[in-house]
């Protein structure tokens, strides 16, 4: 076999990127692994190495900072991920690295973190909040069951309604409790009993694992039992099981049979209560019968019966007394008269003295107070003219002085102005449009720009 030579180092990576980058069996792959030195770059790059759980084989990794402004989960040391990308060799060093596009918890913990990450994003806005829980109705006569057709969990609710409430009115509202296509269909059943008018929904379904039941952490489905108009009470899964949609409803149970004990009355306790009530109205009928018929045989044998005349004759007296001194009352009337007309042809001849007296006081306090406004104002006119005088002196003043300062300083901005330090024939090397203070900063090929004093020059770097 001929053995192949390369002149340099260069041309033997060249030789390993032709062969690694671009392979259909390293473009668009995923791969699961466990999550080593993981570390954020100032400039916001991901850096980590992937490794077998059970085996010797890693690889290192990046996302680039847009990427992981991307993503909805960053991996800690020891995380088990699932990693998208494509395998490359960009630098000269032949360093060979997985590119990550996407970056995913391997299994069953995507599911948890998709769980975590809405259950906190839903109640940051408030939707588990208890005041925006509806109480209950007390004695809901209409009941909308929402379940699996024919499941246990629809014959458990059905078995305790008809054990507990029989006098409730019940319509069930079939949907797919479990699978992809479960969260859509229970939000048709739910908005469908919303336009039914029902007192109360119960949102059901028998126990379950993880998975089974990750159809109830829908966001939509927690959106559209919030925006429900008649209270809604959850018996999902078994004791343990806690769902977002248990957190977004009213009232949420353990288990279905219990969503109906907590949701509706004991038929018994109601019955019960109702024949105790009606005793107790009885009583306080009979009760009240028997009072007014005492109260009126006391009062059938008081005067009033027996002789009314009696009754009315002292007020008679009265009212005589009243109309004798009515009588004498228009003699009166004529003397106040006279005594209140004297009265007020004294009080008018008073008014009139008083007032020509203060008529005469204000025109002299008038004409005193015209006086002084009239010095005051003379006084106030002179000062504000020396004002004027004085404030135009400062300004002038002040302006001479920043005109002065403006001319020093602009002489030394001139003077310590990179432009002319350019002027003298410097420059400045930029790469990136940082200035490089060191040779180290360039690397063979990179384009470096040079600003001179009357323009900009783009190289490429030969040699260092």
């Amino acid at each position: 076999m001929r053995n192949q030579h390369y002149p340099g180092v260069a041309a033997l990576v060249s030789a390993i990127k032709r062969i690694v980058n671009g392979q259909p069996a390293l473009q668009n792959i995923s791969v699961d692994g466990e999550v080593l030195k993981a570390r954020i770059t100032t400039n916001g790059h991901l850096y980590f190495t992937l490794k077998d759980s059970e085996g010797e084989g890693e690889i290192g990794c990046v996302a680039w900072s847009s990427t992981v402004r991307r993503l909805s989960y960053l991996p800690n040391n020891g995380d088990r991920v699932t990693v998208s990308g494509t395998v490359e060799v960009k630098y000269q060093n032949a360093d060979l690295r997985l590119y990550a596009v996407k970056i995913e918890p391997a299994g069953l913990a995507q599911f948890y973190l998709q769980y975590q990450l809405l259950t906190a994003k839903l109640e940051q806005e408030g939707l588990f909040l208890p005041e925006h829980k509806k109480e209950l109705p007390r004695f809901p006569m209409s009941i909308a069951v929402v379940t699996g057709d024919g499941t246990s969990g629809y014959q458990d609710v059905m078995h305790w309604l008809s054990q507990r409430w029989p006098v409730a009115r019940v319509q069930a509202y079939p949907c797919m409790v479990q699978g992809n296509s479960a969260p859509r269909d229970i939000i048709r059943a739910l908005r469908t009993a919303d336009e039914g008018g029902h007192d109360l929904i119960l949102l059901v379904r028998g126990g379950g694992g993880f998975m089974e039941l990750f159809c109830f952490n829908d966001e939509e489905l927690a959106r559209c039992i919030y925006a429900l108009n008649p209270p809604i009470v959850t018996g999902i899964g078994h004791e343990d099981d806690t769902t977002i949609a248990d957190r977004v409803a009213d009232r949420r149970s353990n288990v279905p049979s219990a969503a109906v004990v907590e949701s509706t009355p004991d038929i018994r306790e109601v019955l019960n209560y109702l024949e105790t009530s009606r005793s107790r109205i009885q009583y306080s009928m009979s009760a009240a019968m028997t009072q007014t018929q005492t109260r009126m045989k006391q009062l059938s044998g008081l005067p009033l019966w027996q002789d009314p005349y009696q009754i009315i004759k002292p007020a008679g007296m009265r009212l005589e007394a009243y109309r004798g001194a009515l009588m004498q009352v228009p003699g009166q009337v004529r003397i106040q008269r006279n005594r209140l007309n004297t009265q007020y042809q004294l009080f008018q001849q008073i008014m009139l003295e008083h007032t020509r007296s203060w008529n005469n006081h204000i025109l002299r306090c008038s004409y005193t107070r015209e006086q002084c406004m009239r010095q005051k104002v003379q006084n106030e006119q002179t000062s504000l003219q020396h004002t004027g005088t004085v404030l135009n002196d400062a300004m002038r003043r002040t302006l001479d002085r920043q005109k002065e300062r403006f001319a020093r300083d602009t002489g030394l901005l001139d003077a310590y102005s990179p432009l002319a330090v350019l002027a003298r024939g410097y420059s400045v090397a930029l790469k990136d449009n940082t200035a490089l203070r060191s040779a180290d900063d360039v690397a063979i090929g990179d384009t470096v720009t040079v600003r001179l004093h009357d323009g900009v020059l783009i190289t490429e770097t030969k040699g260092k």
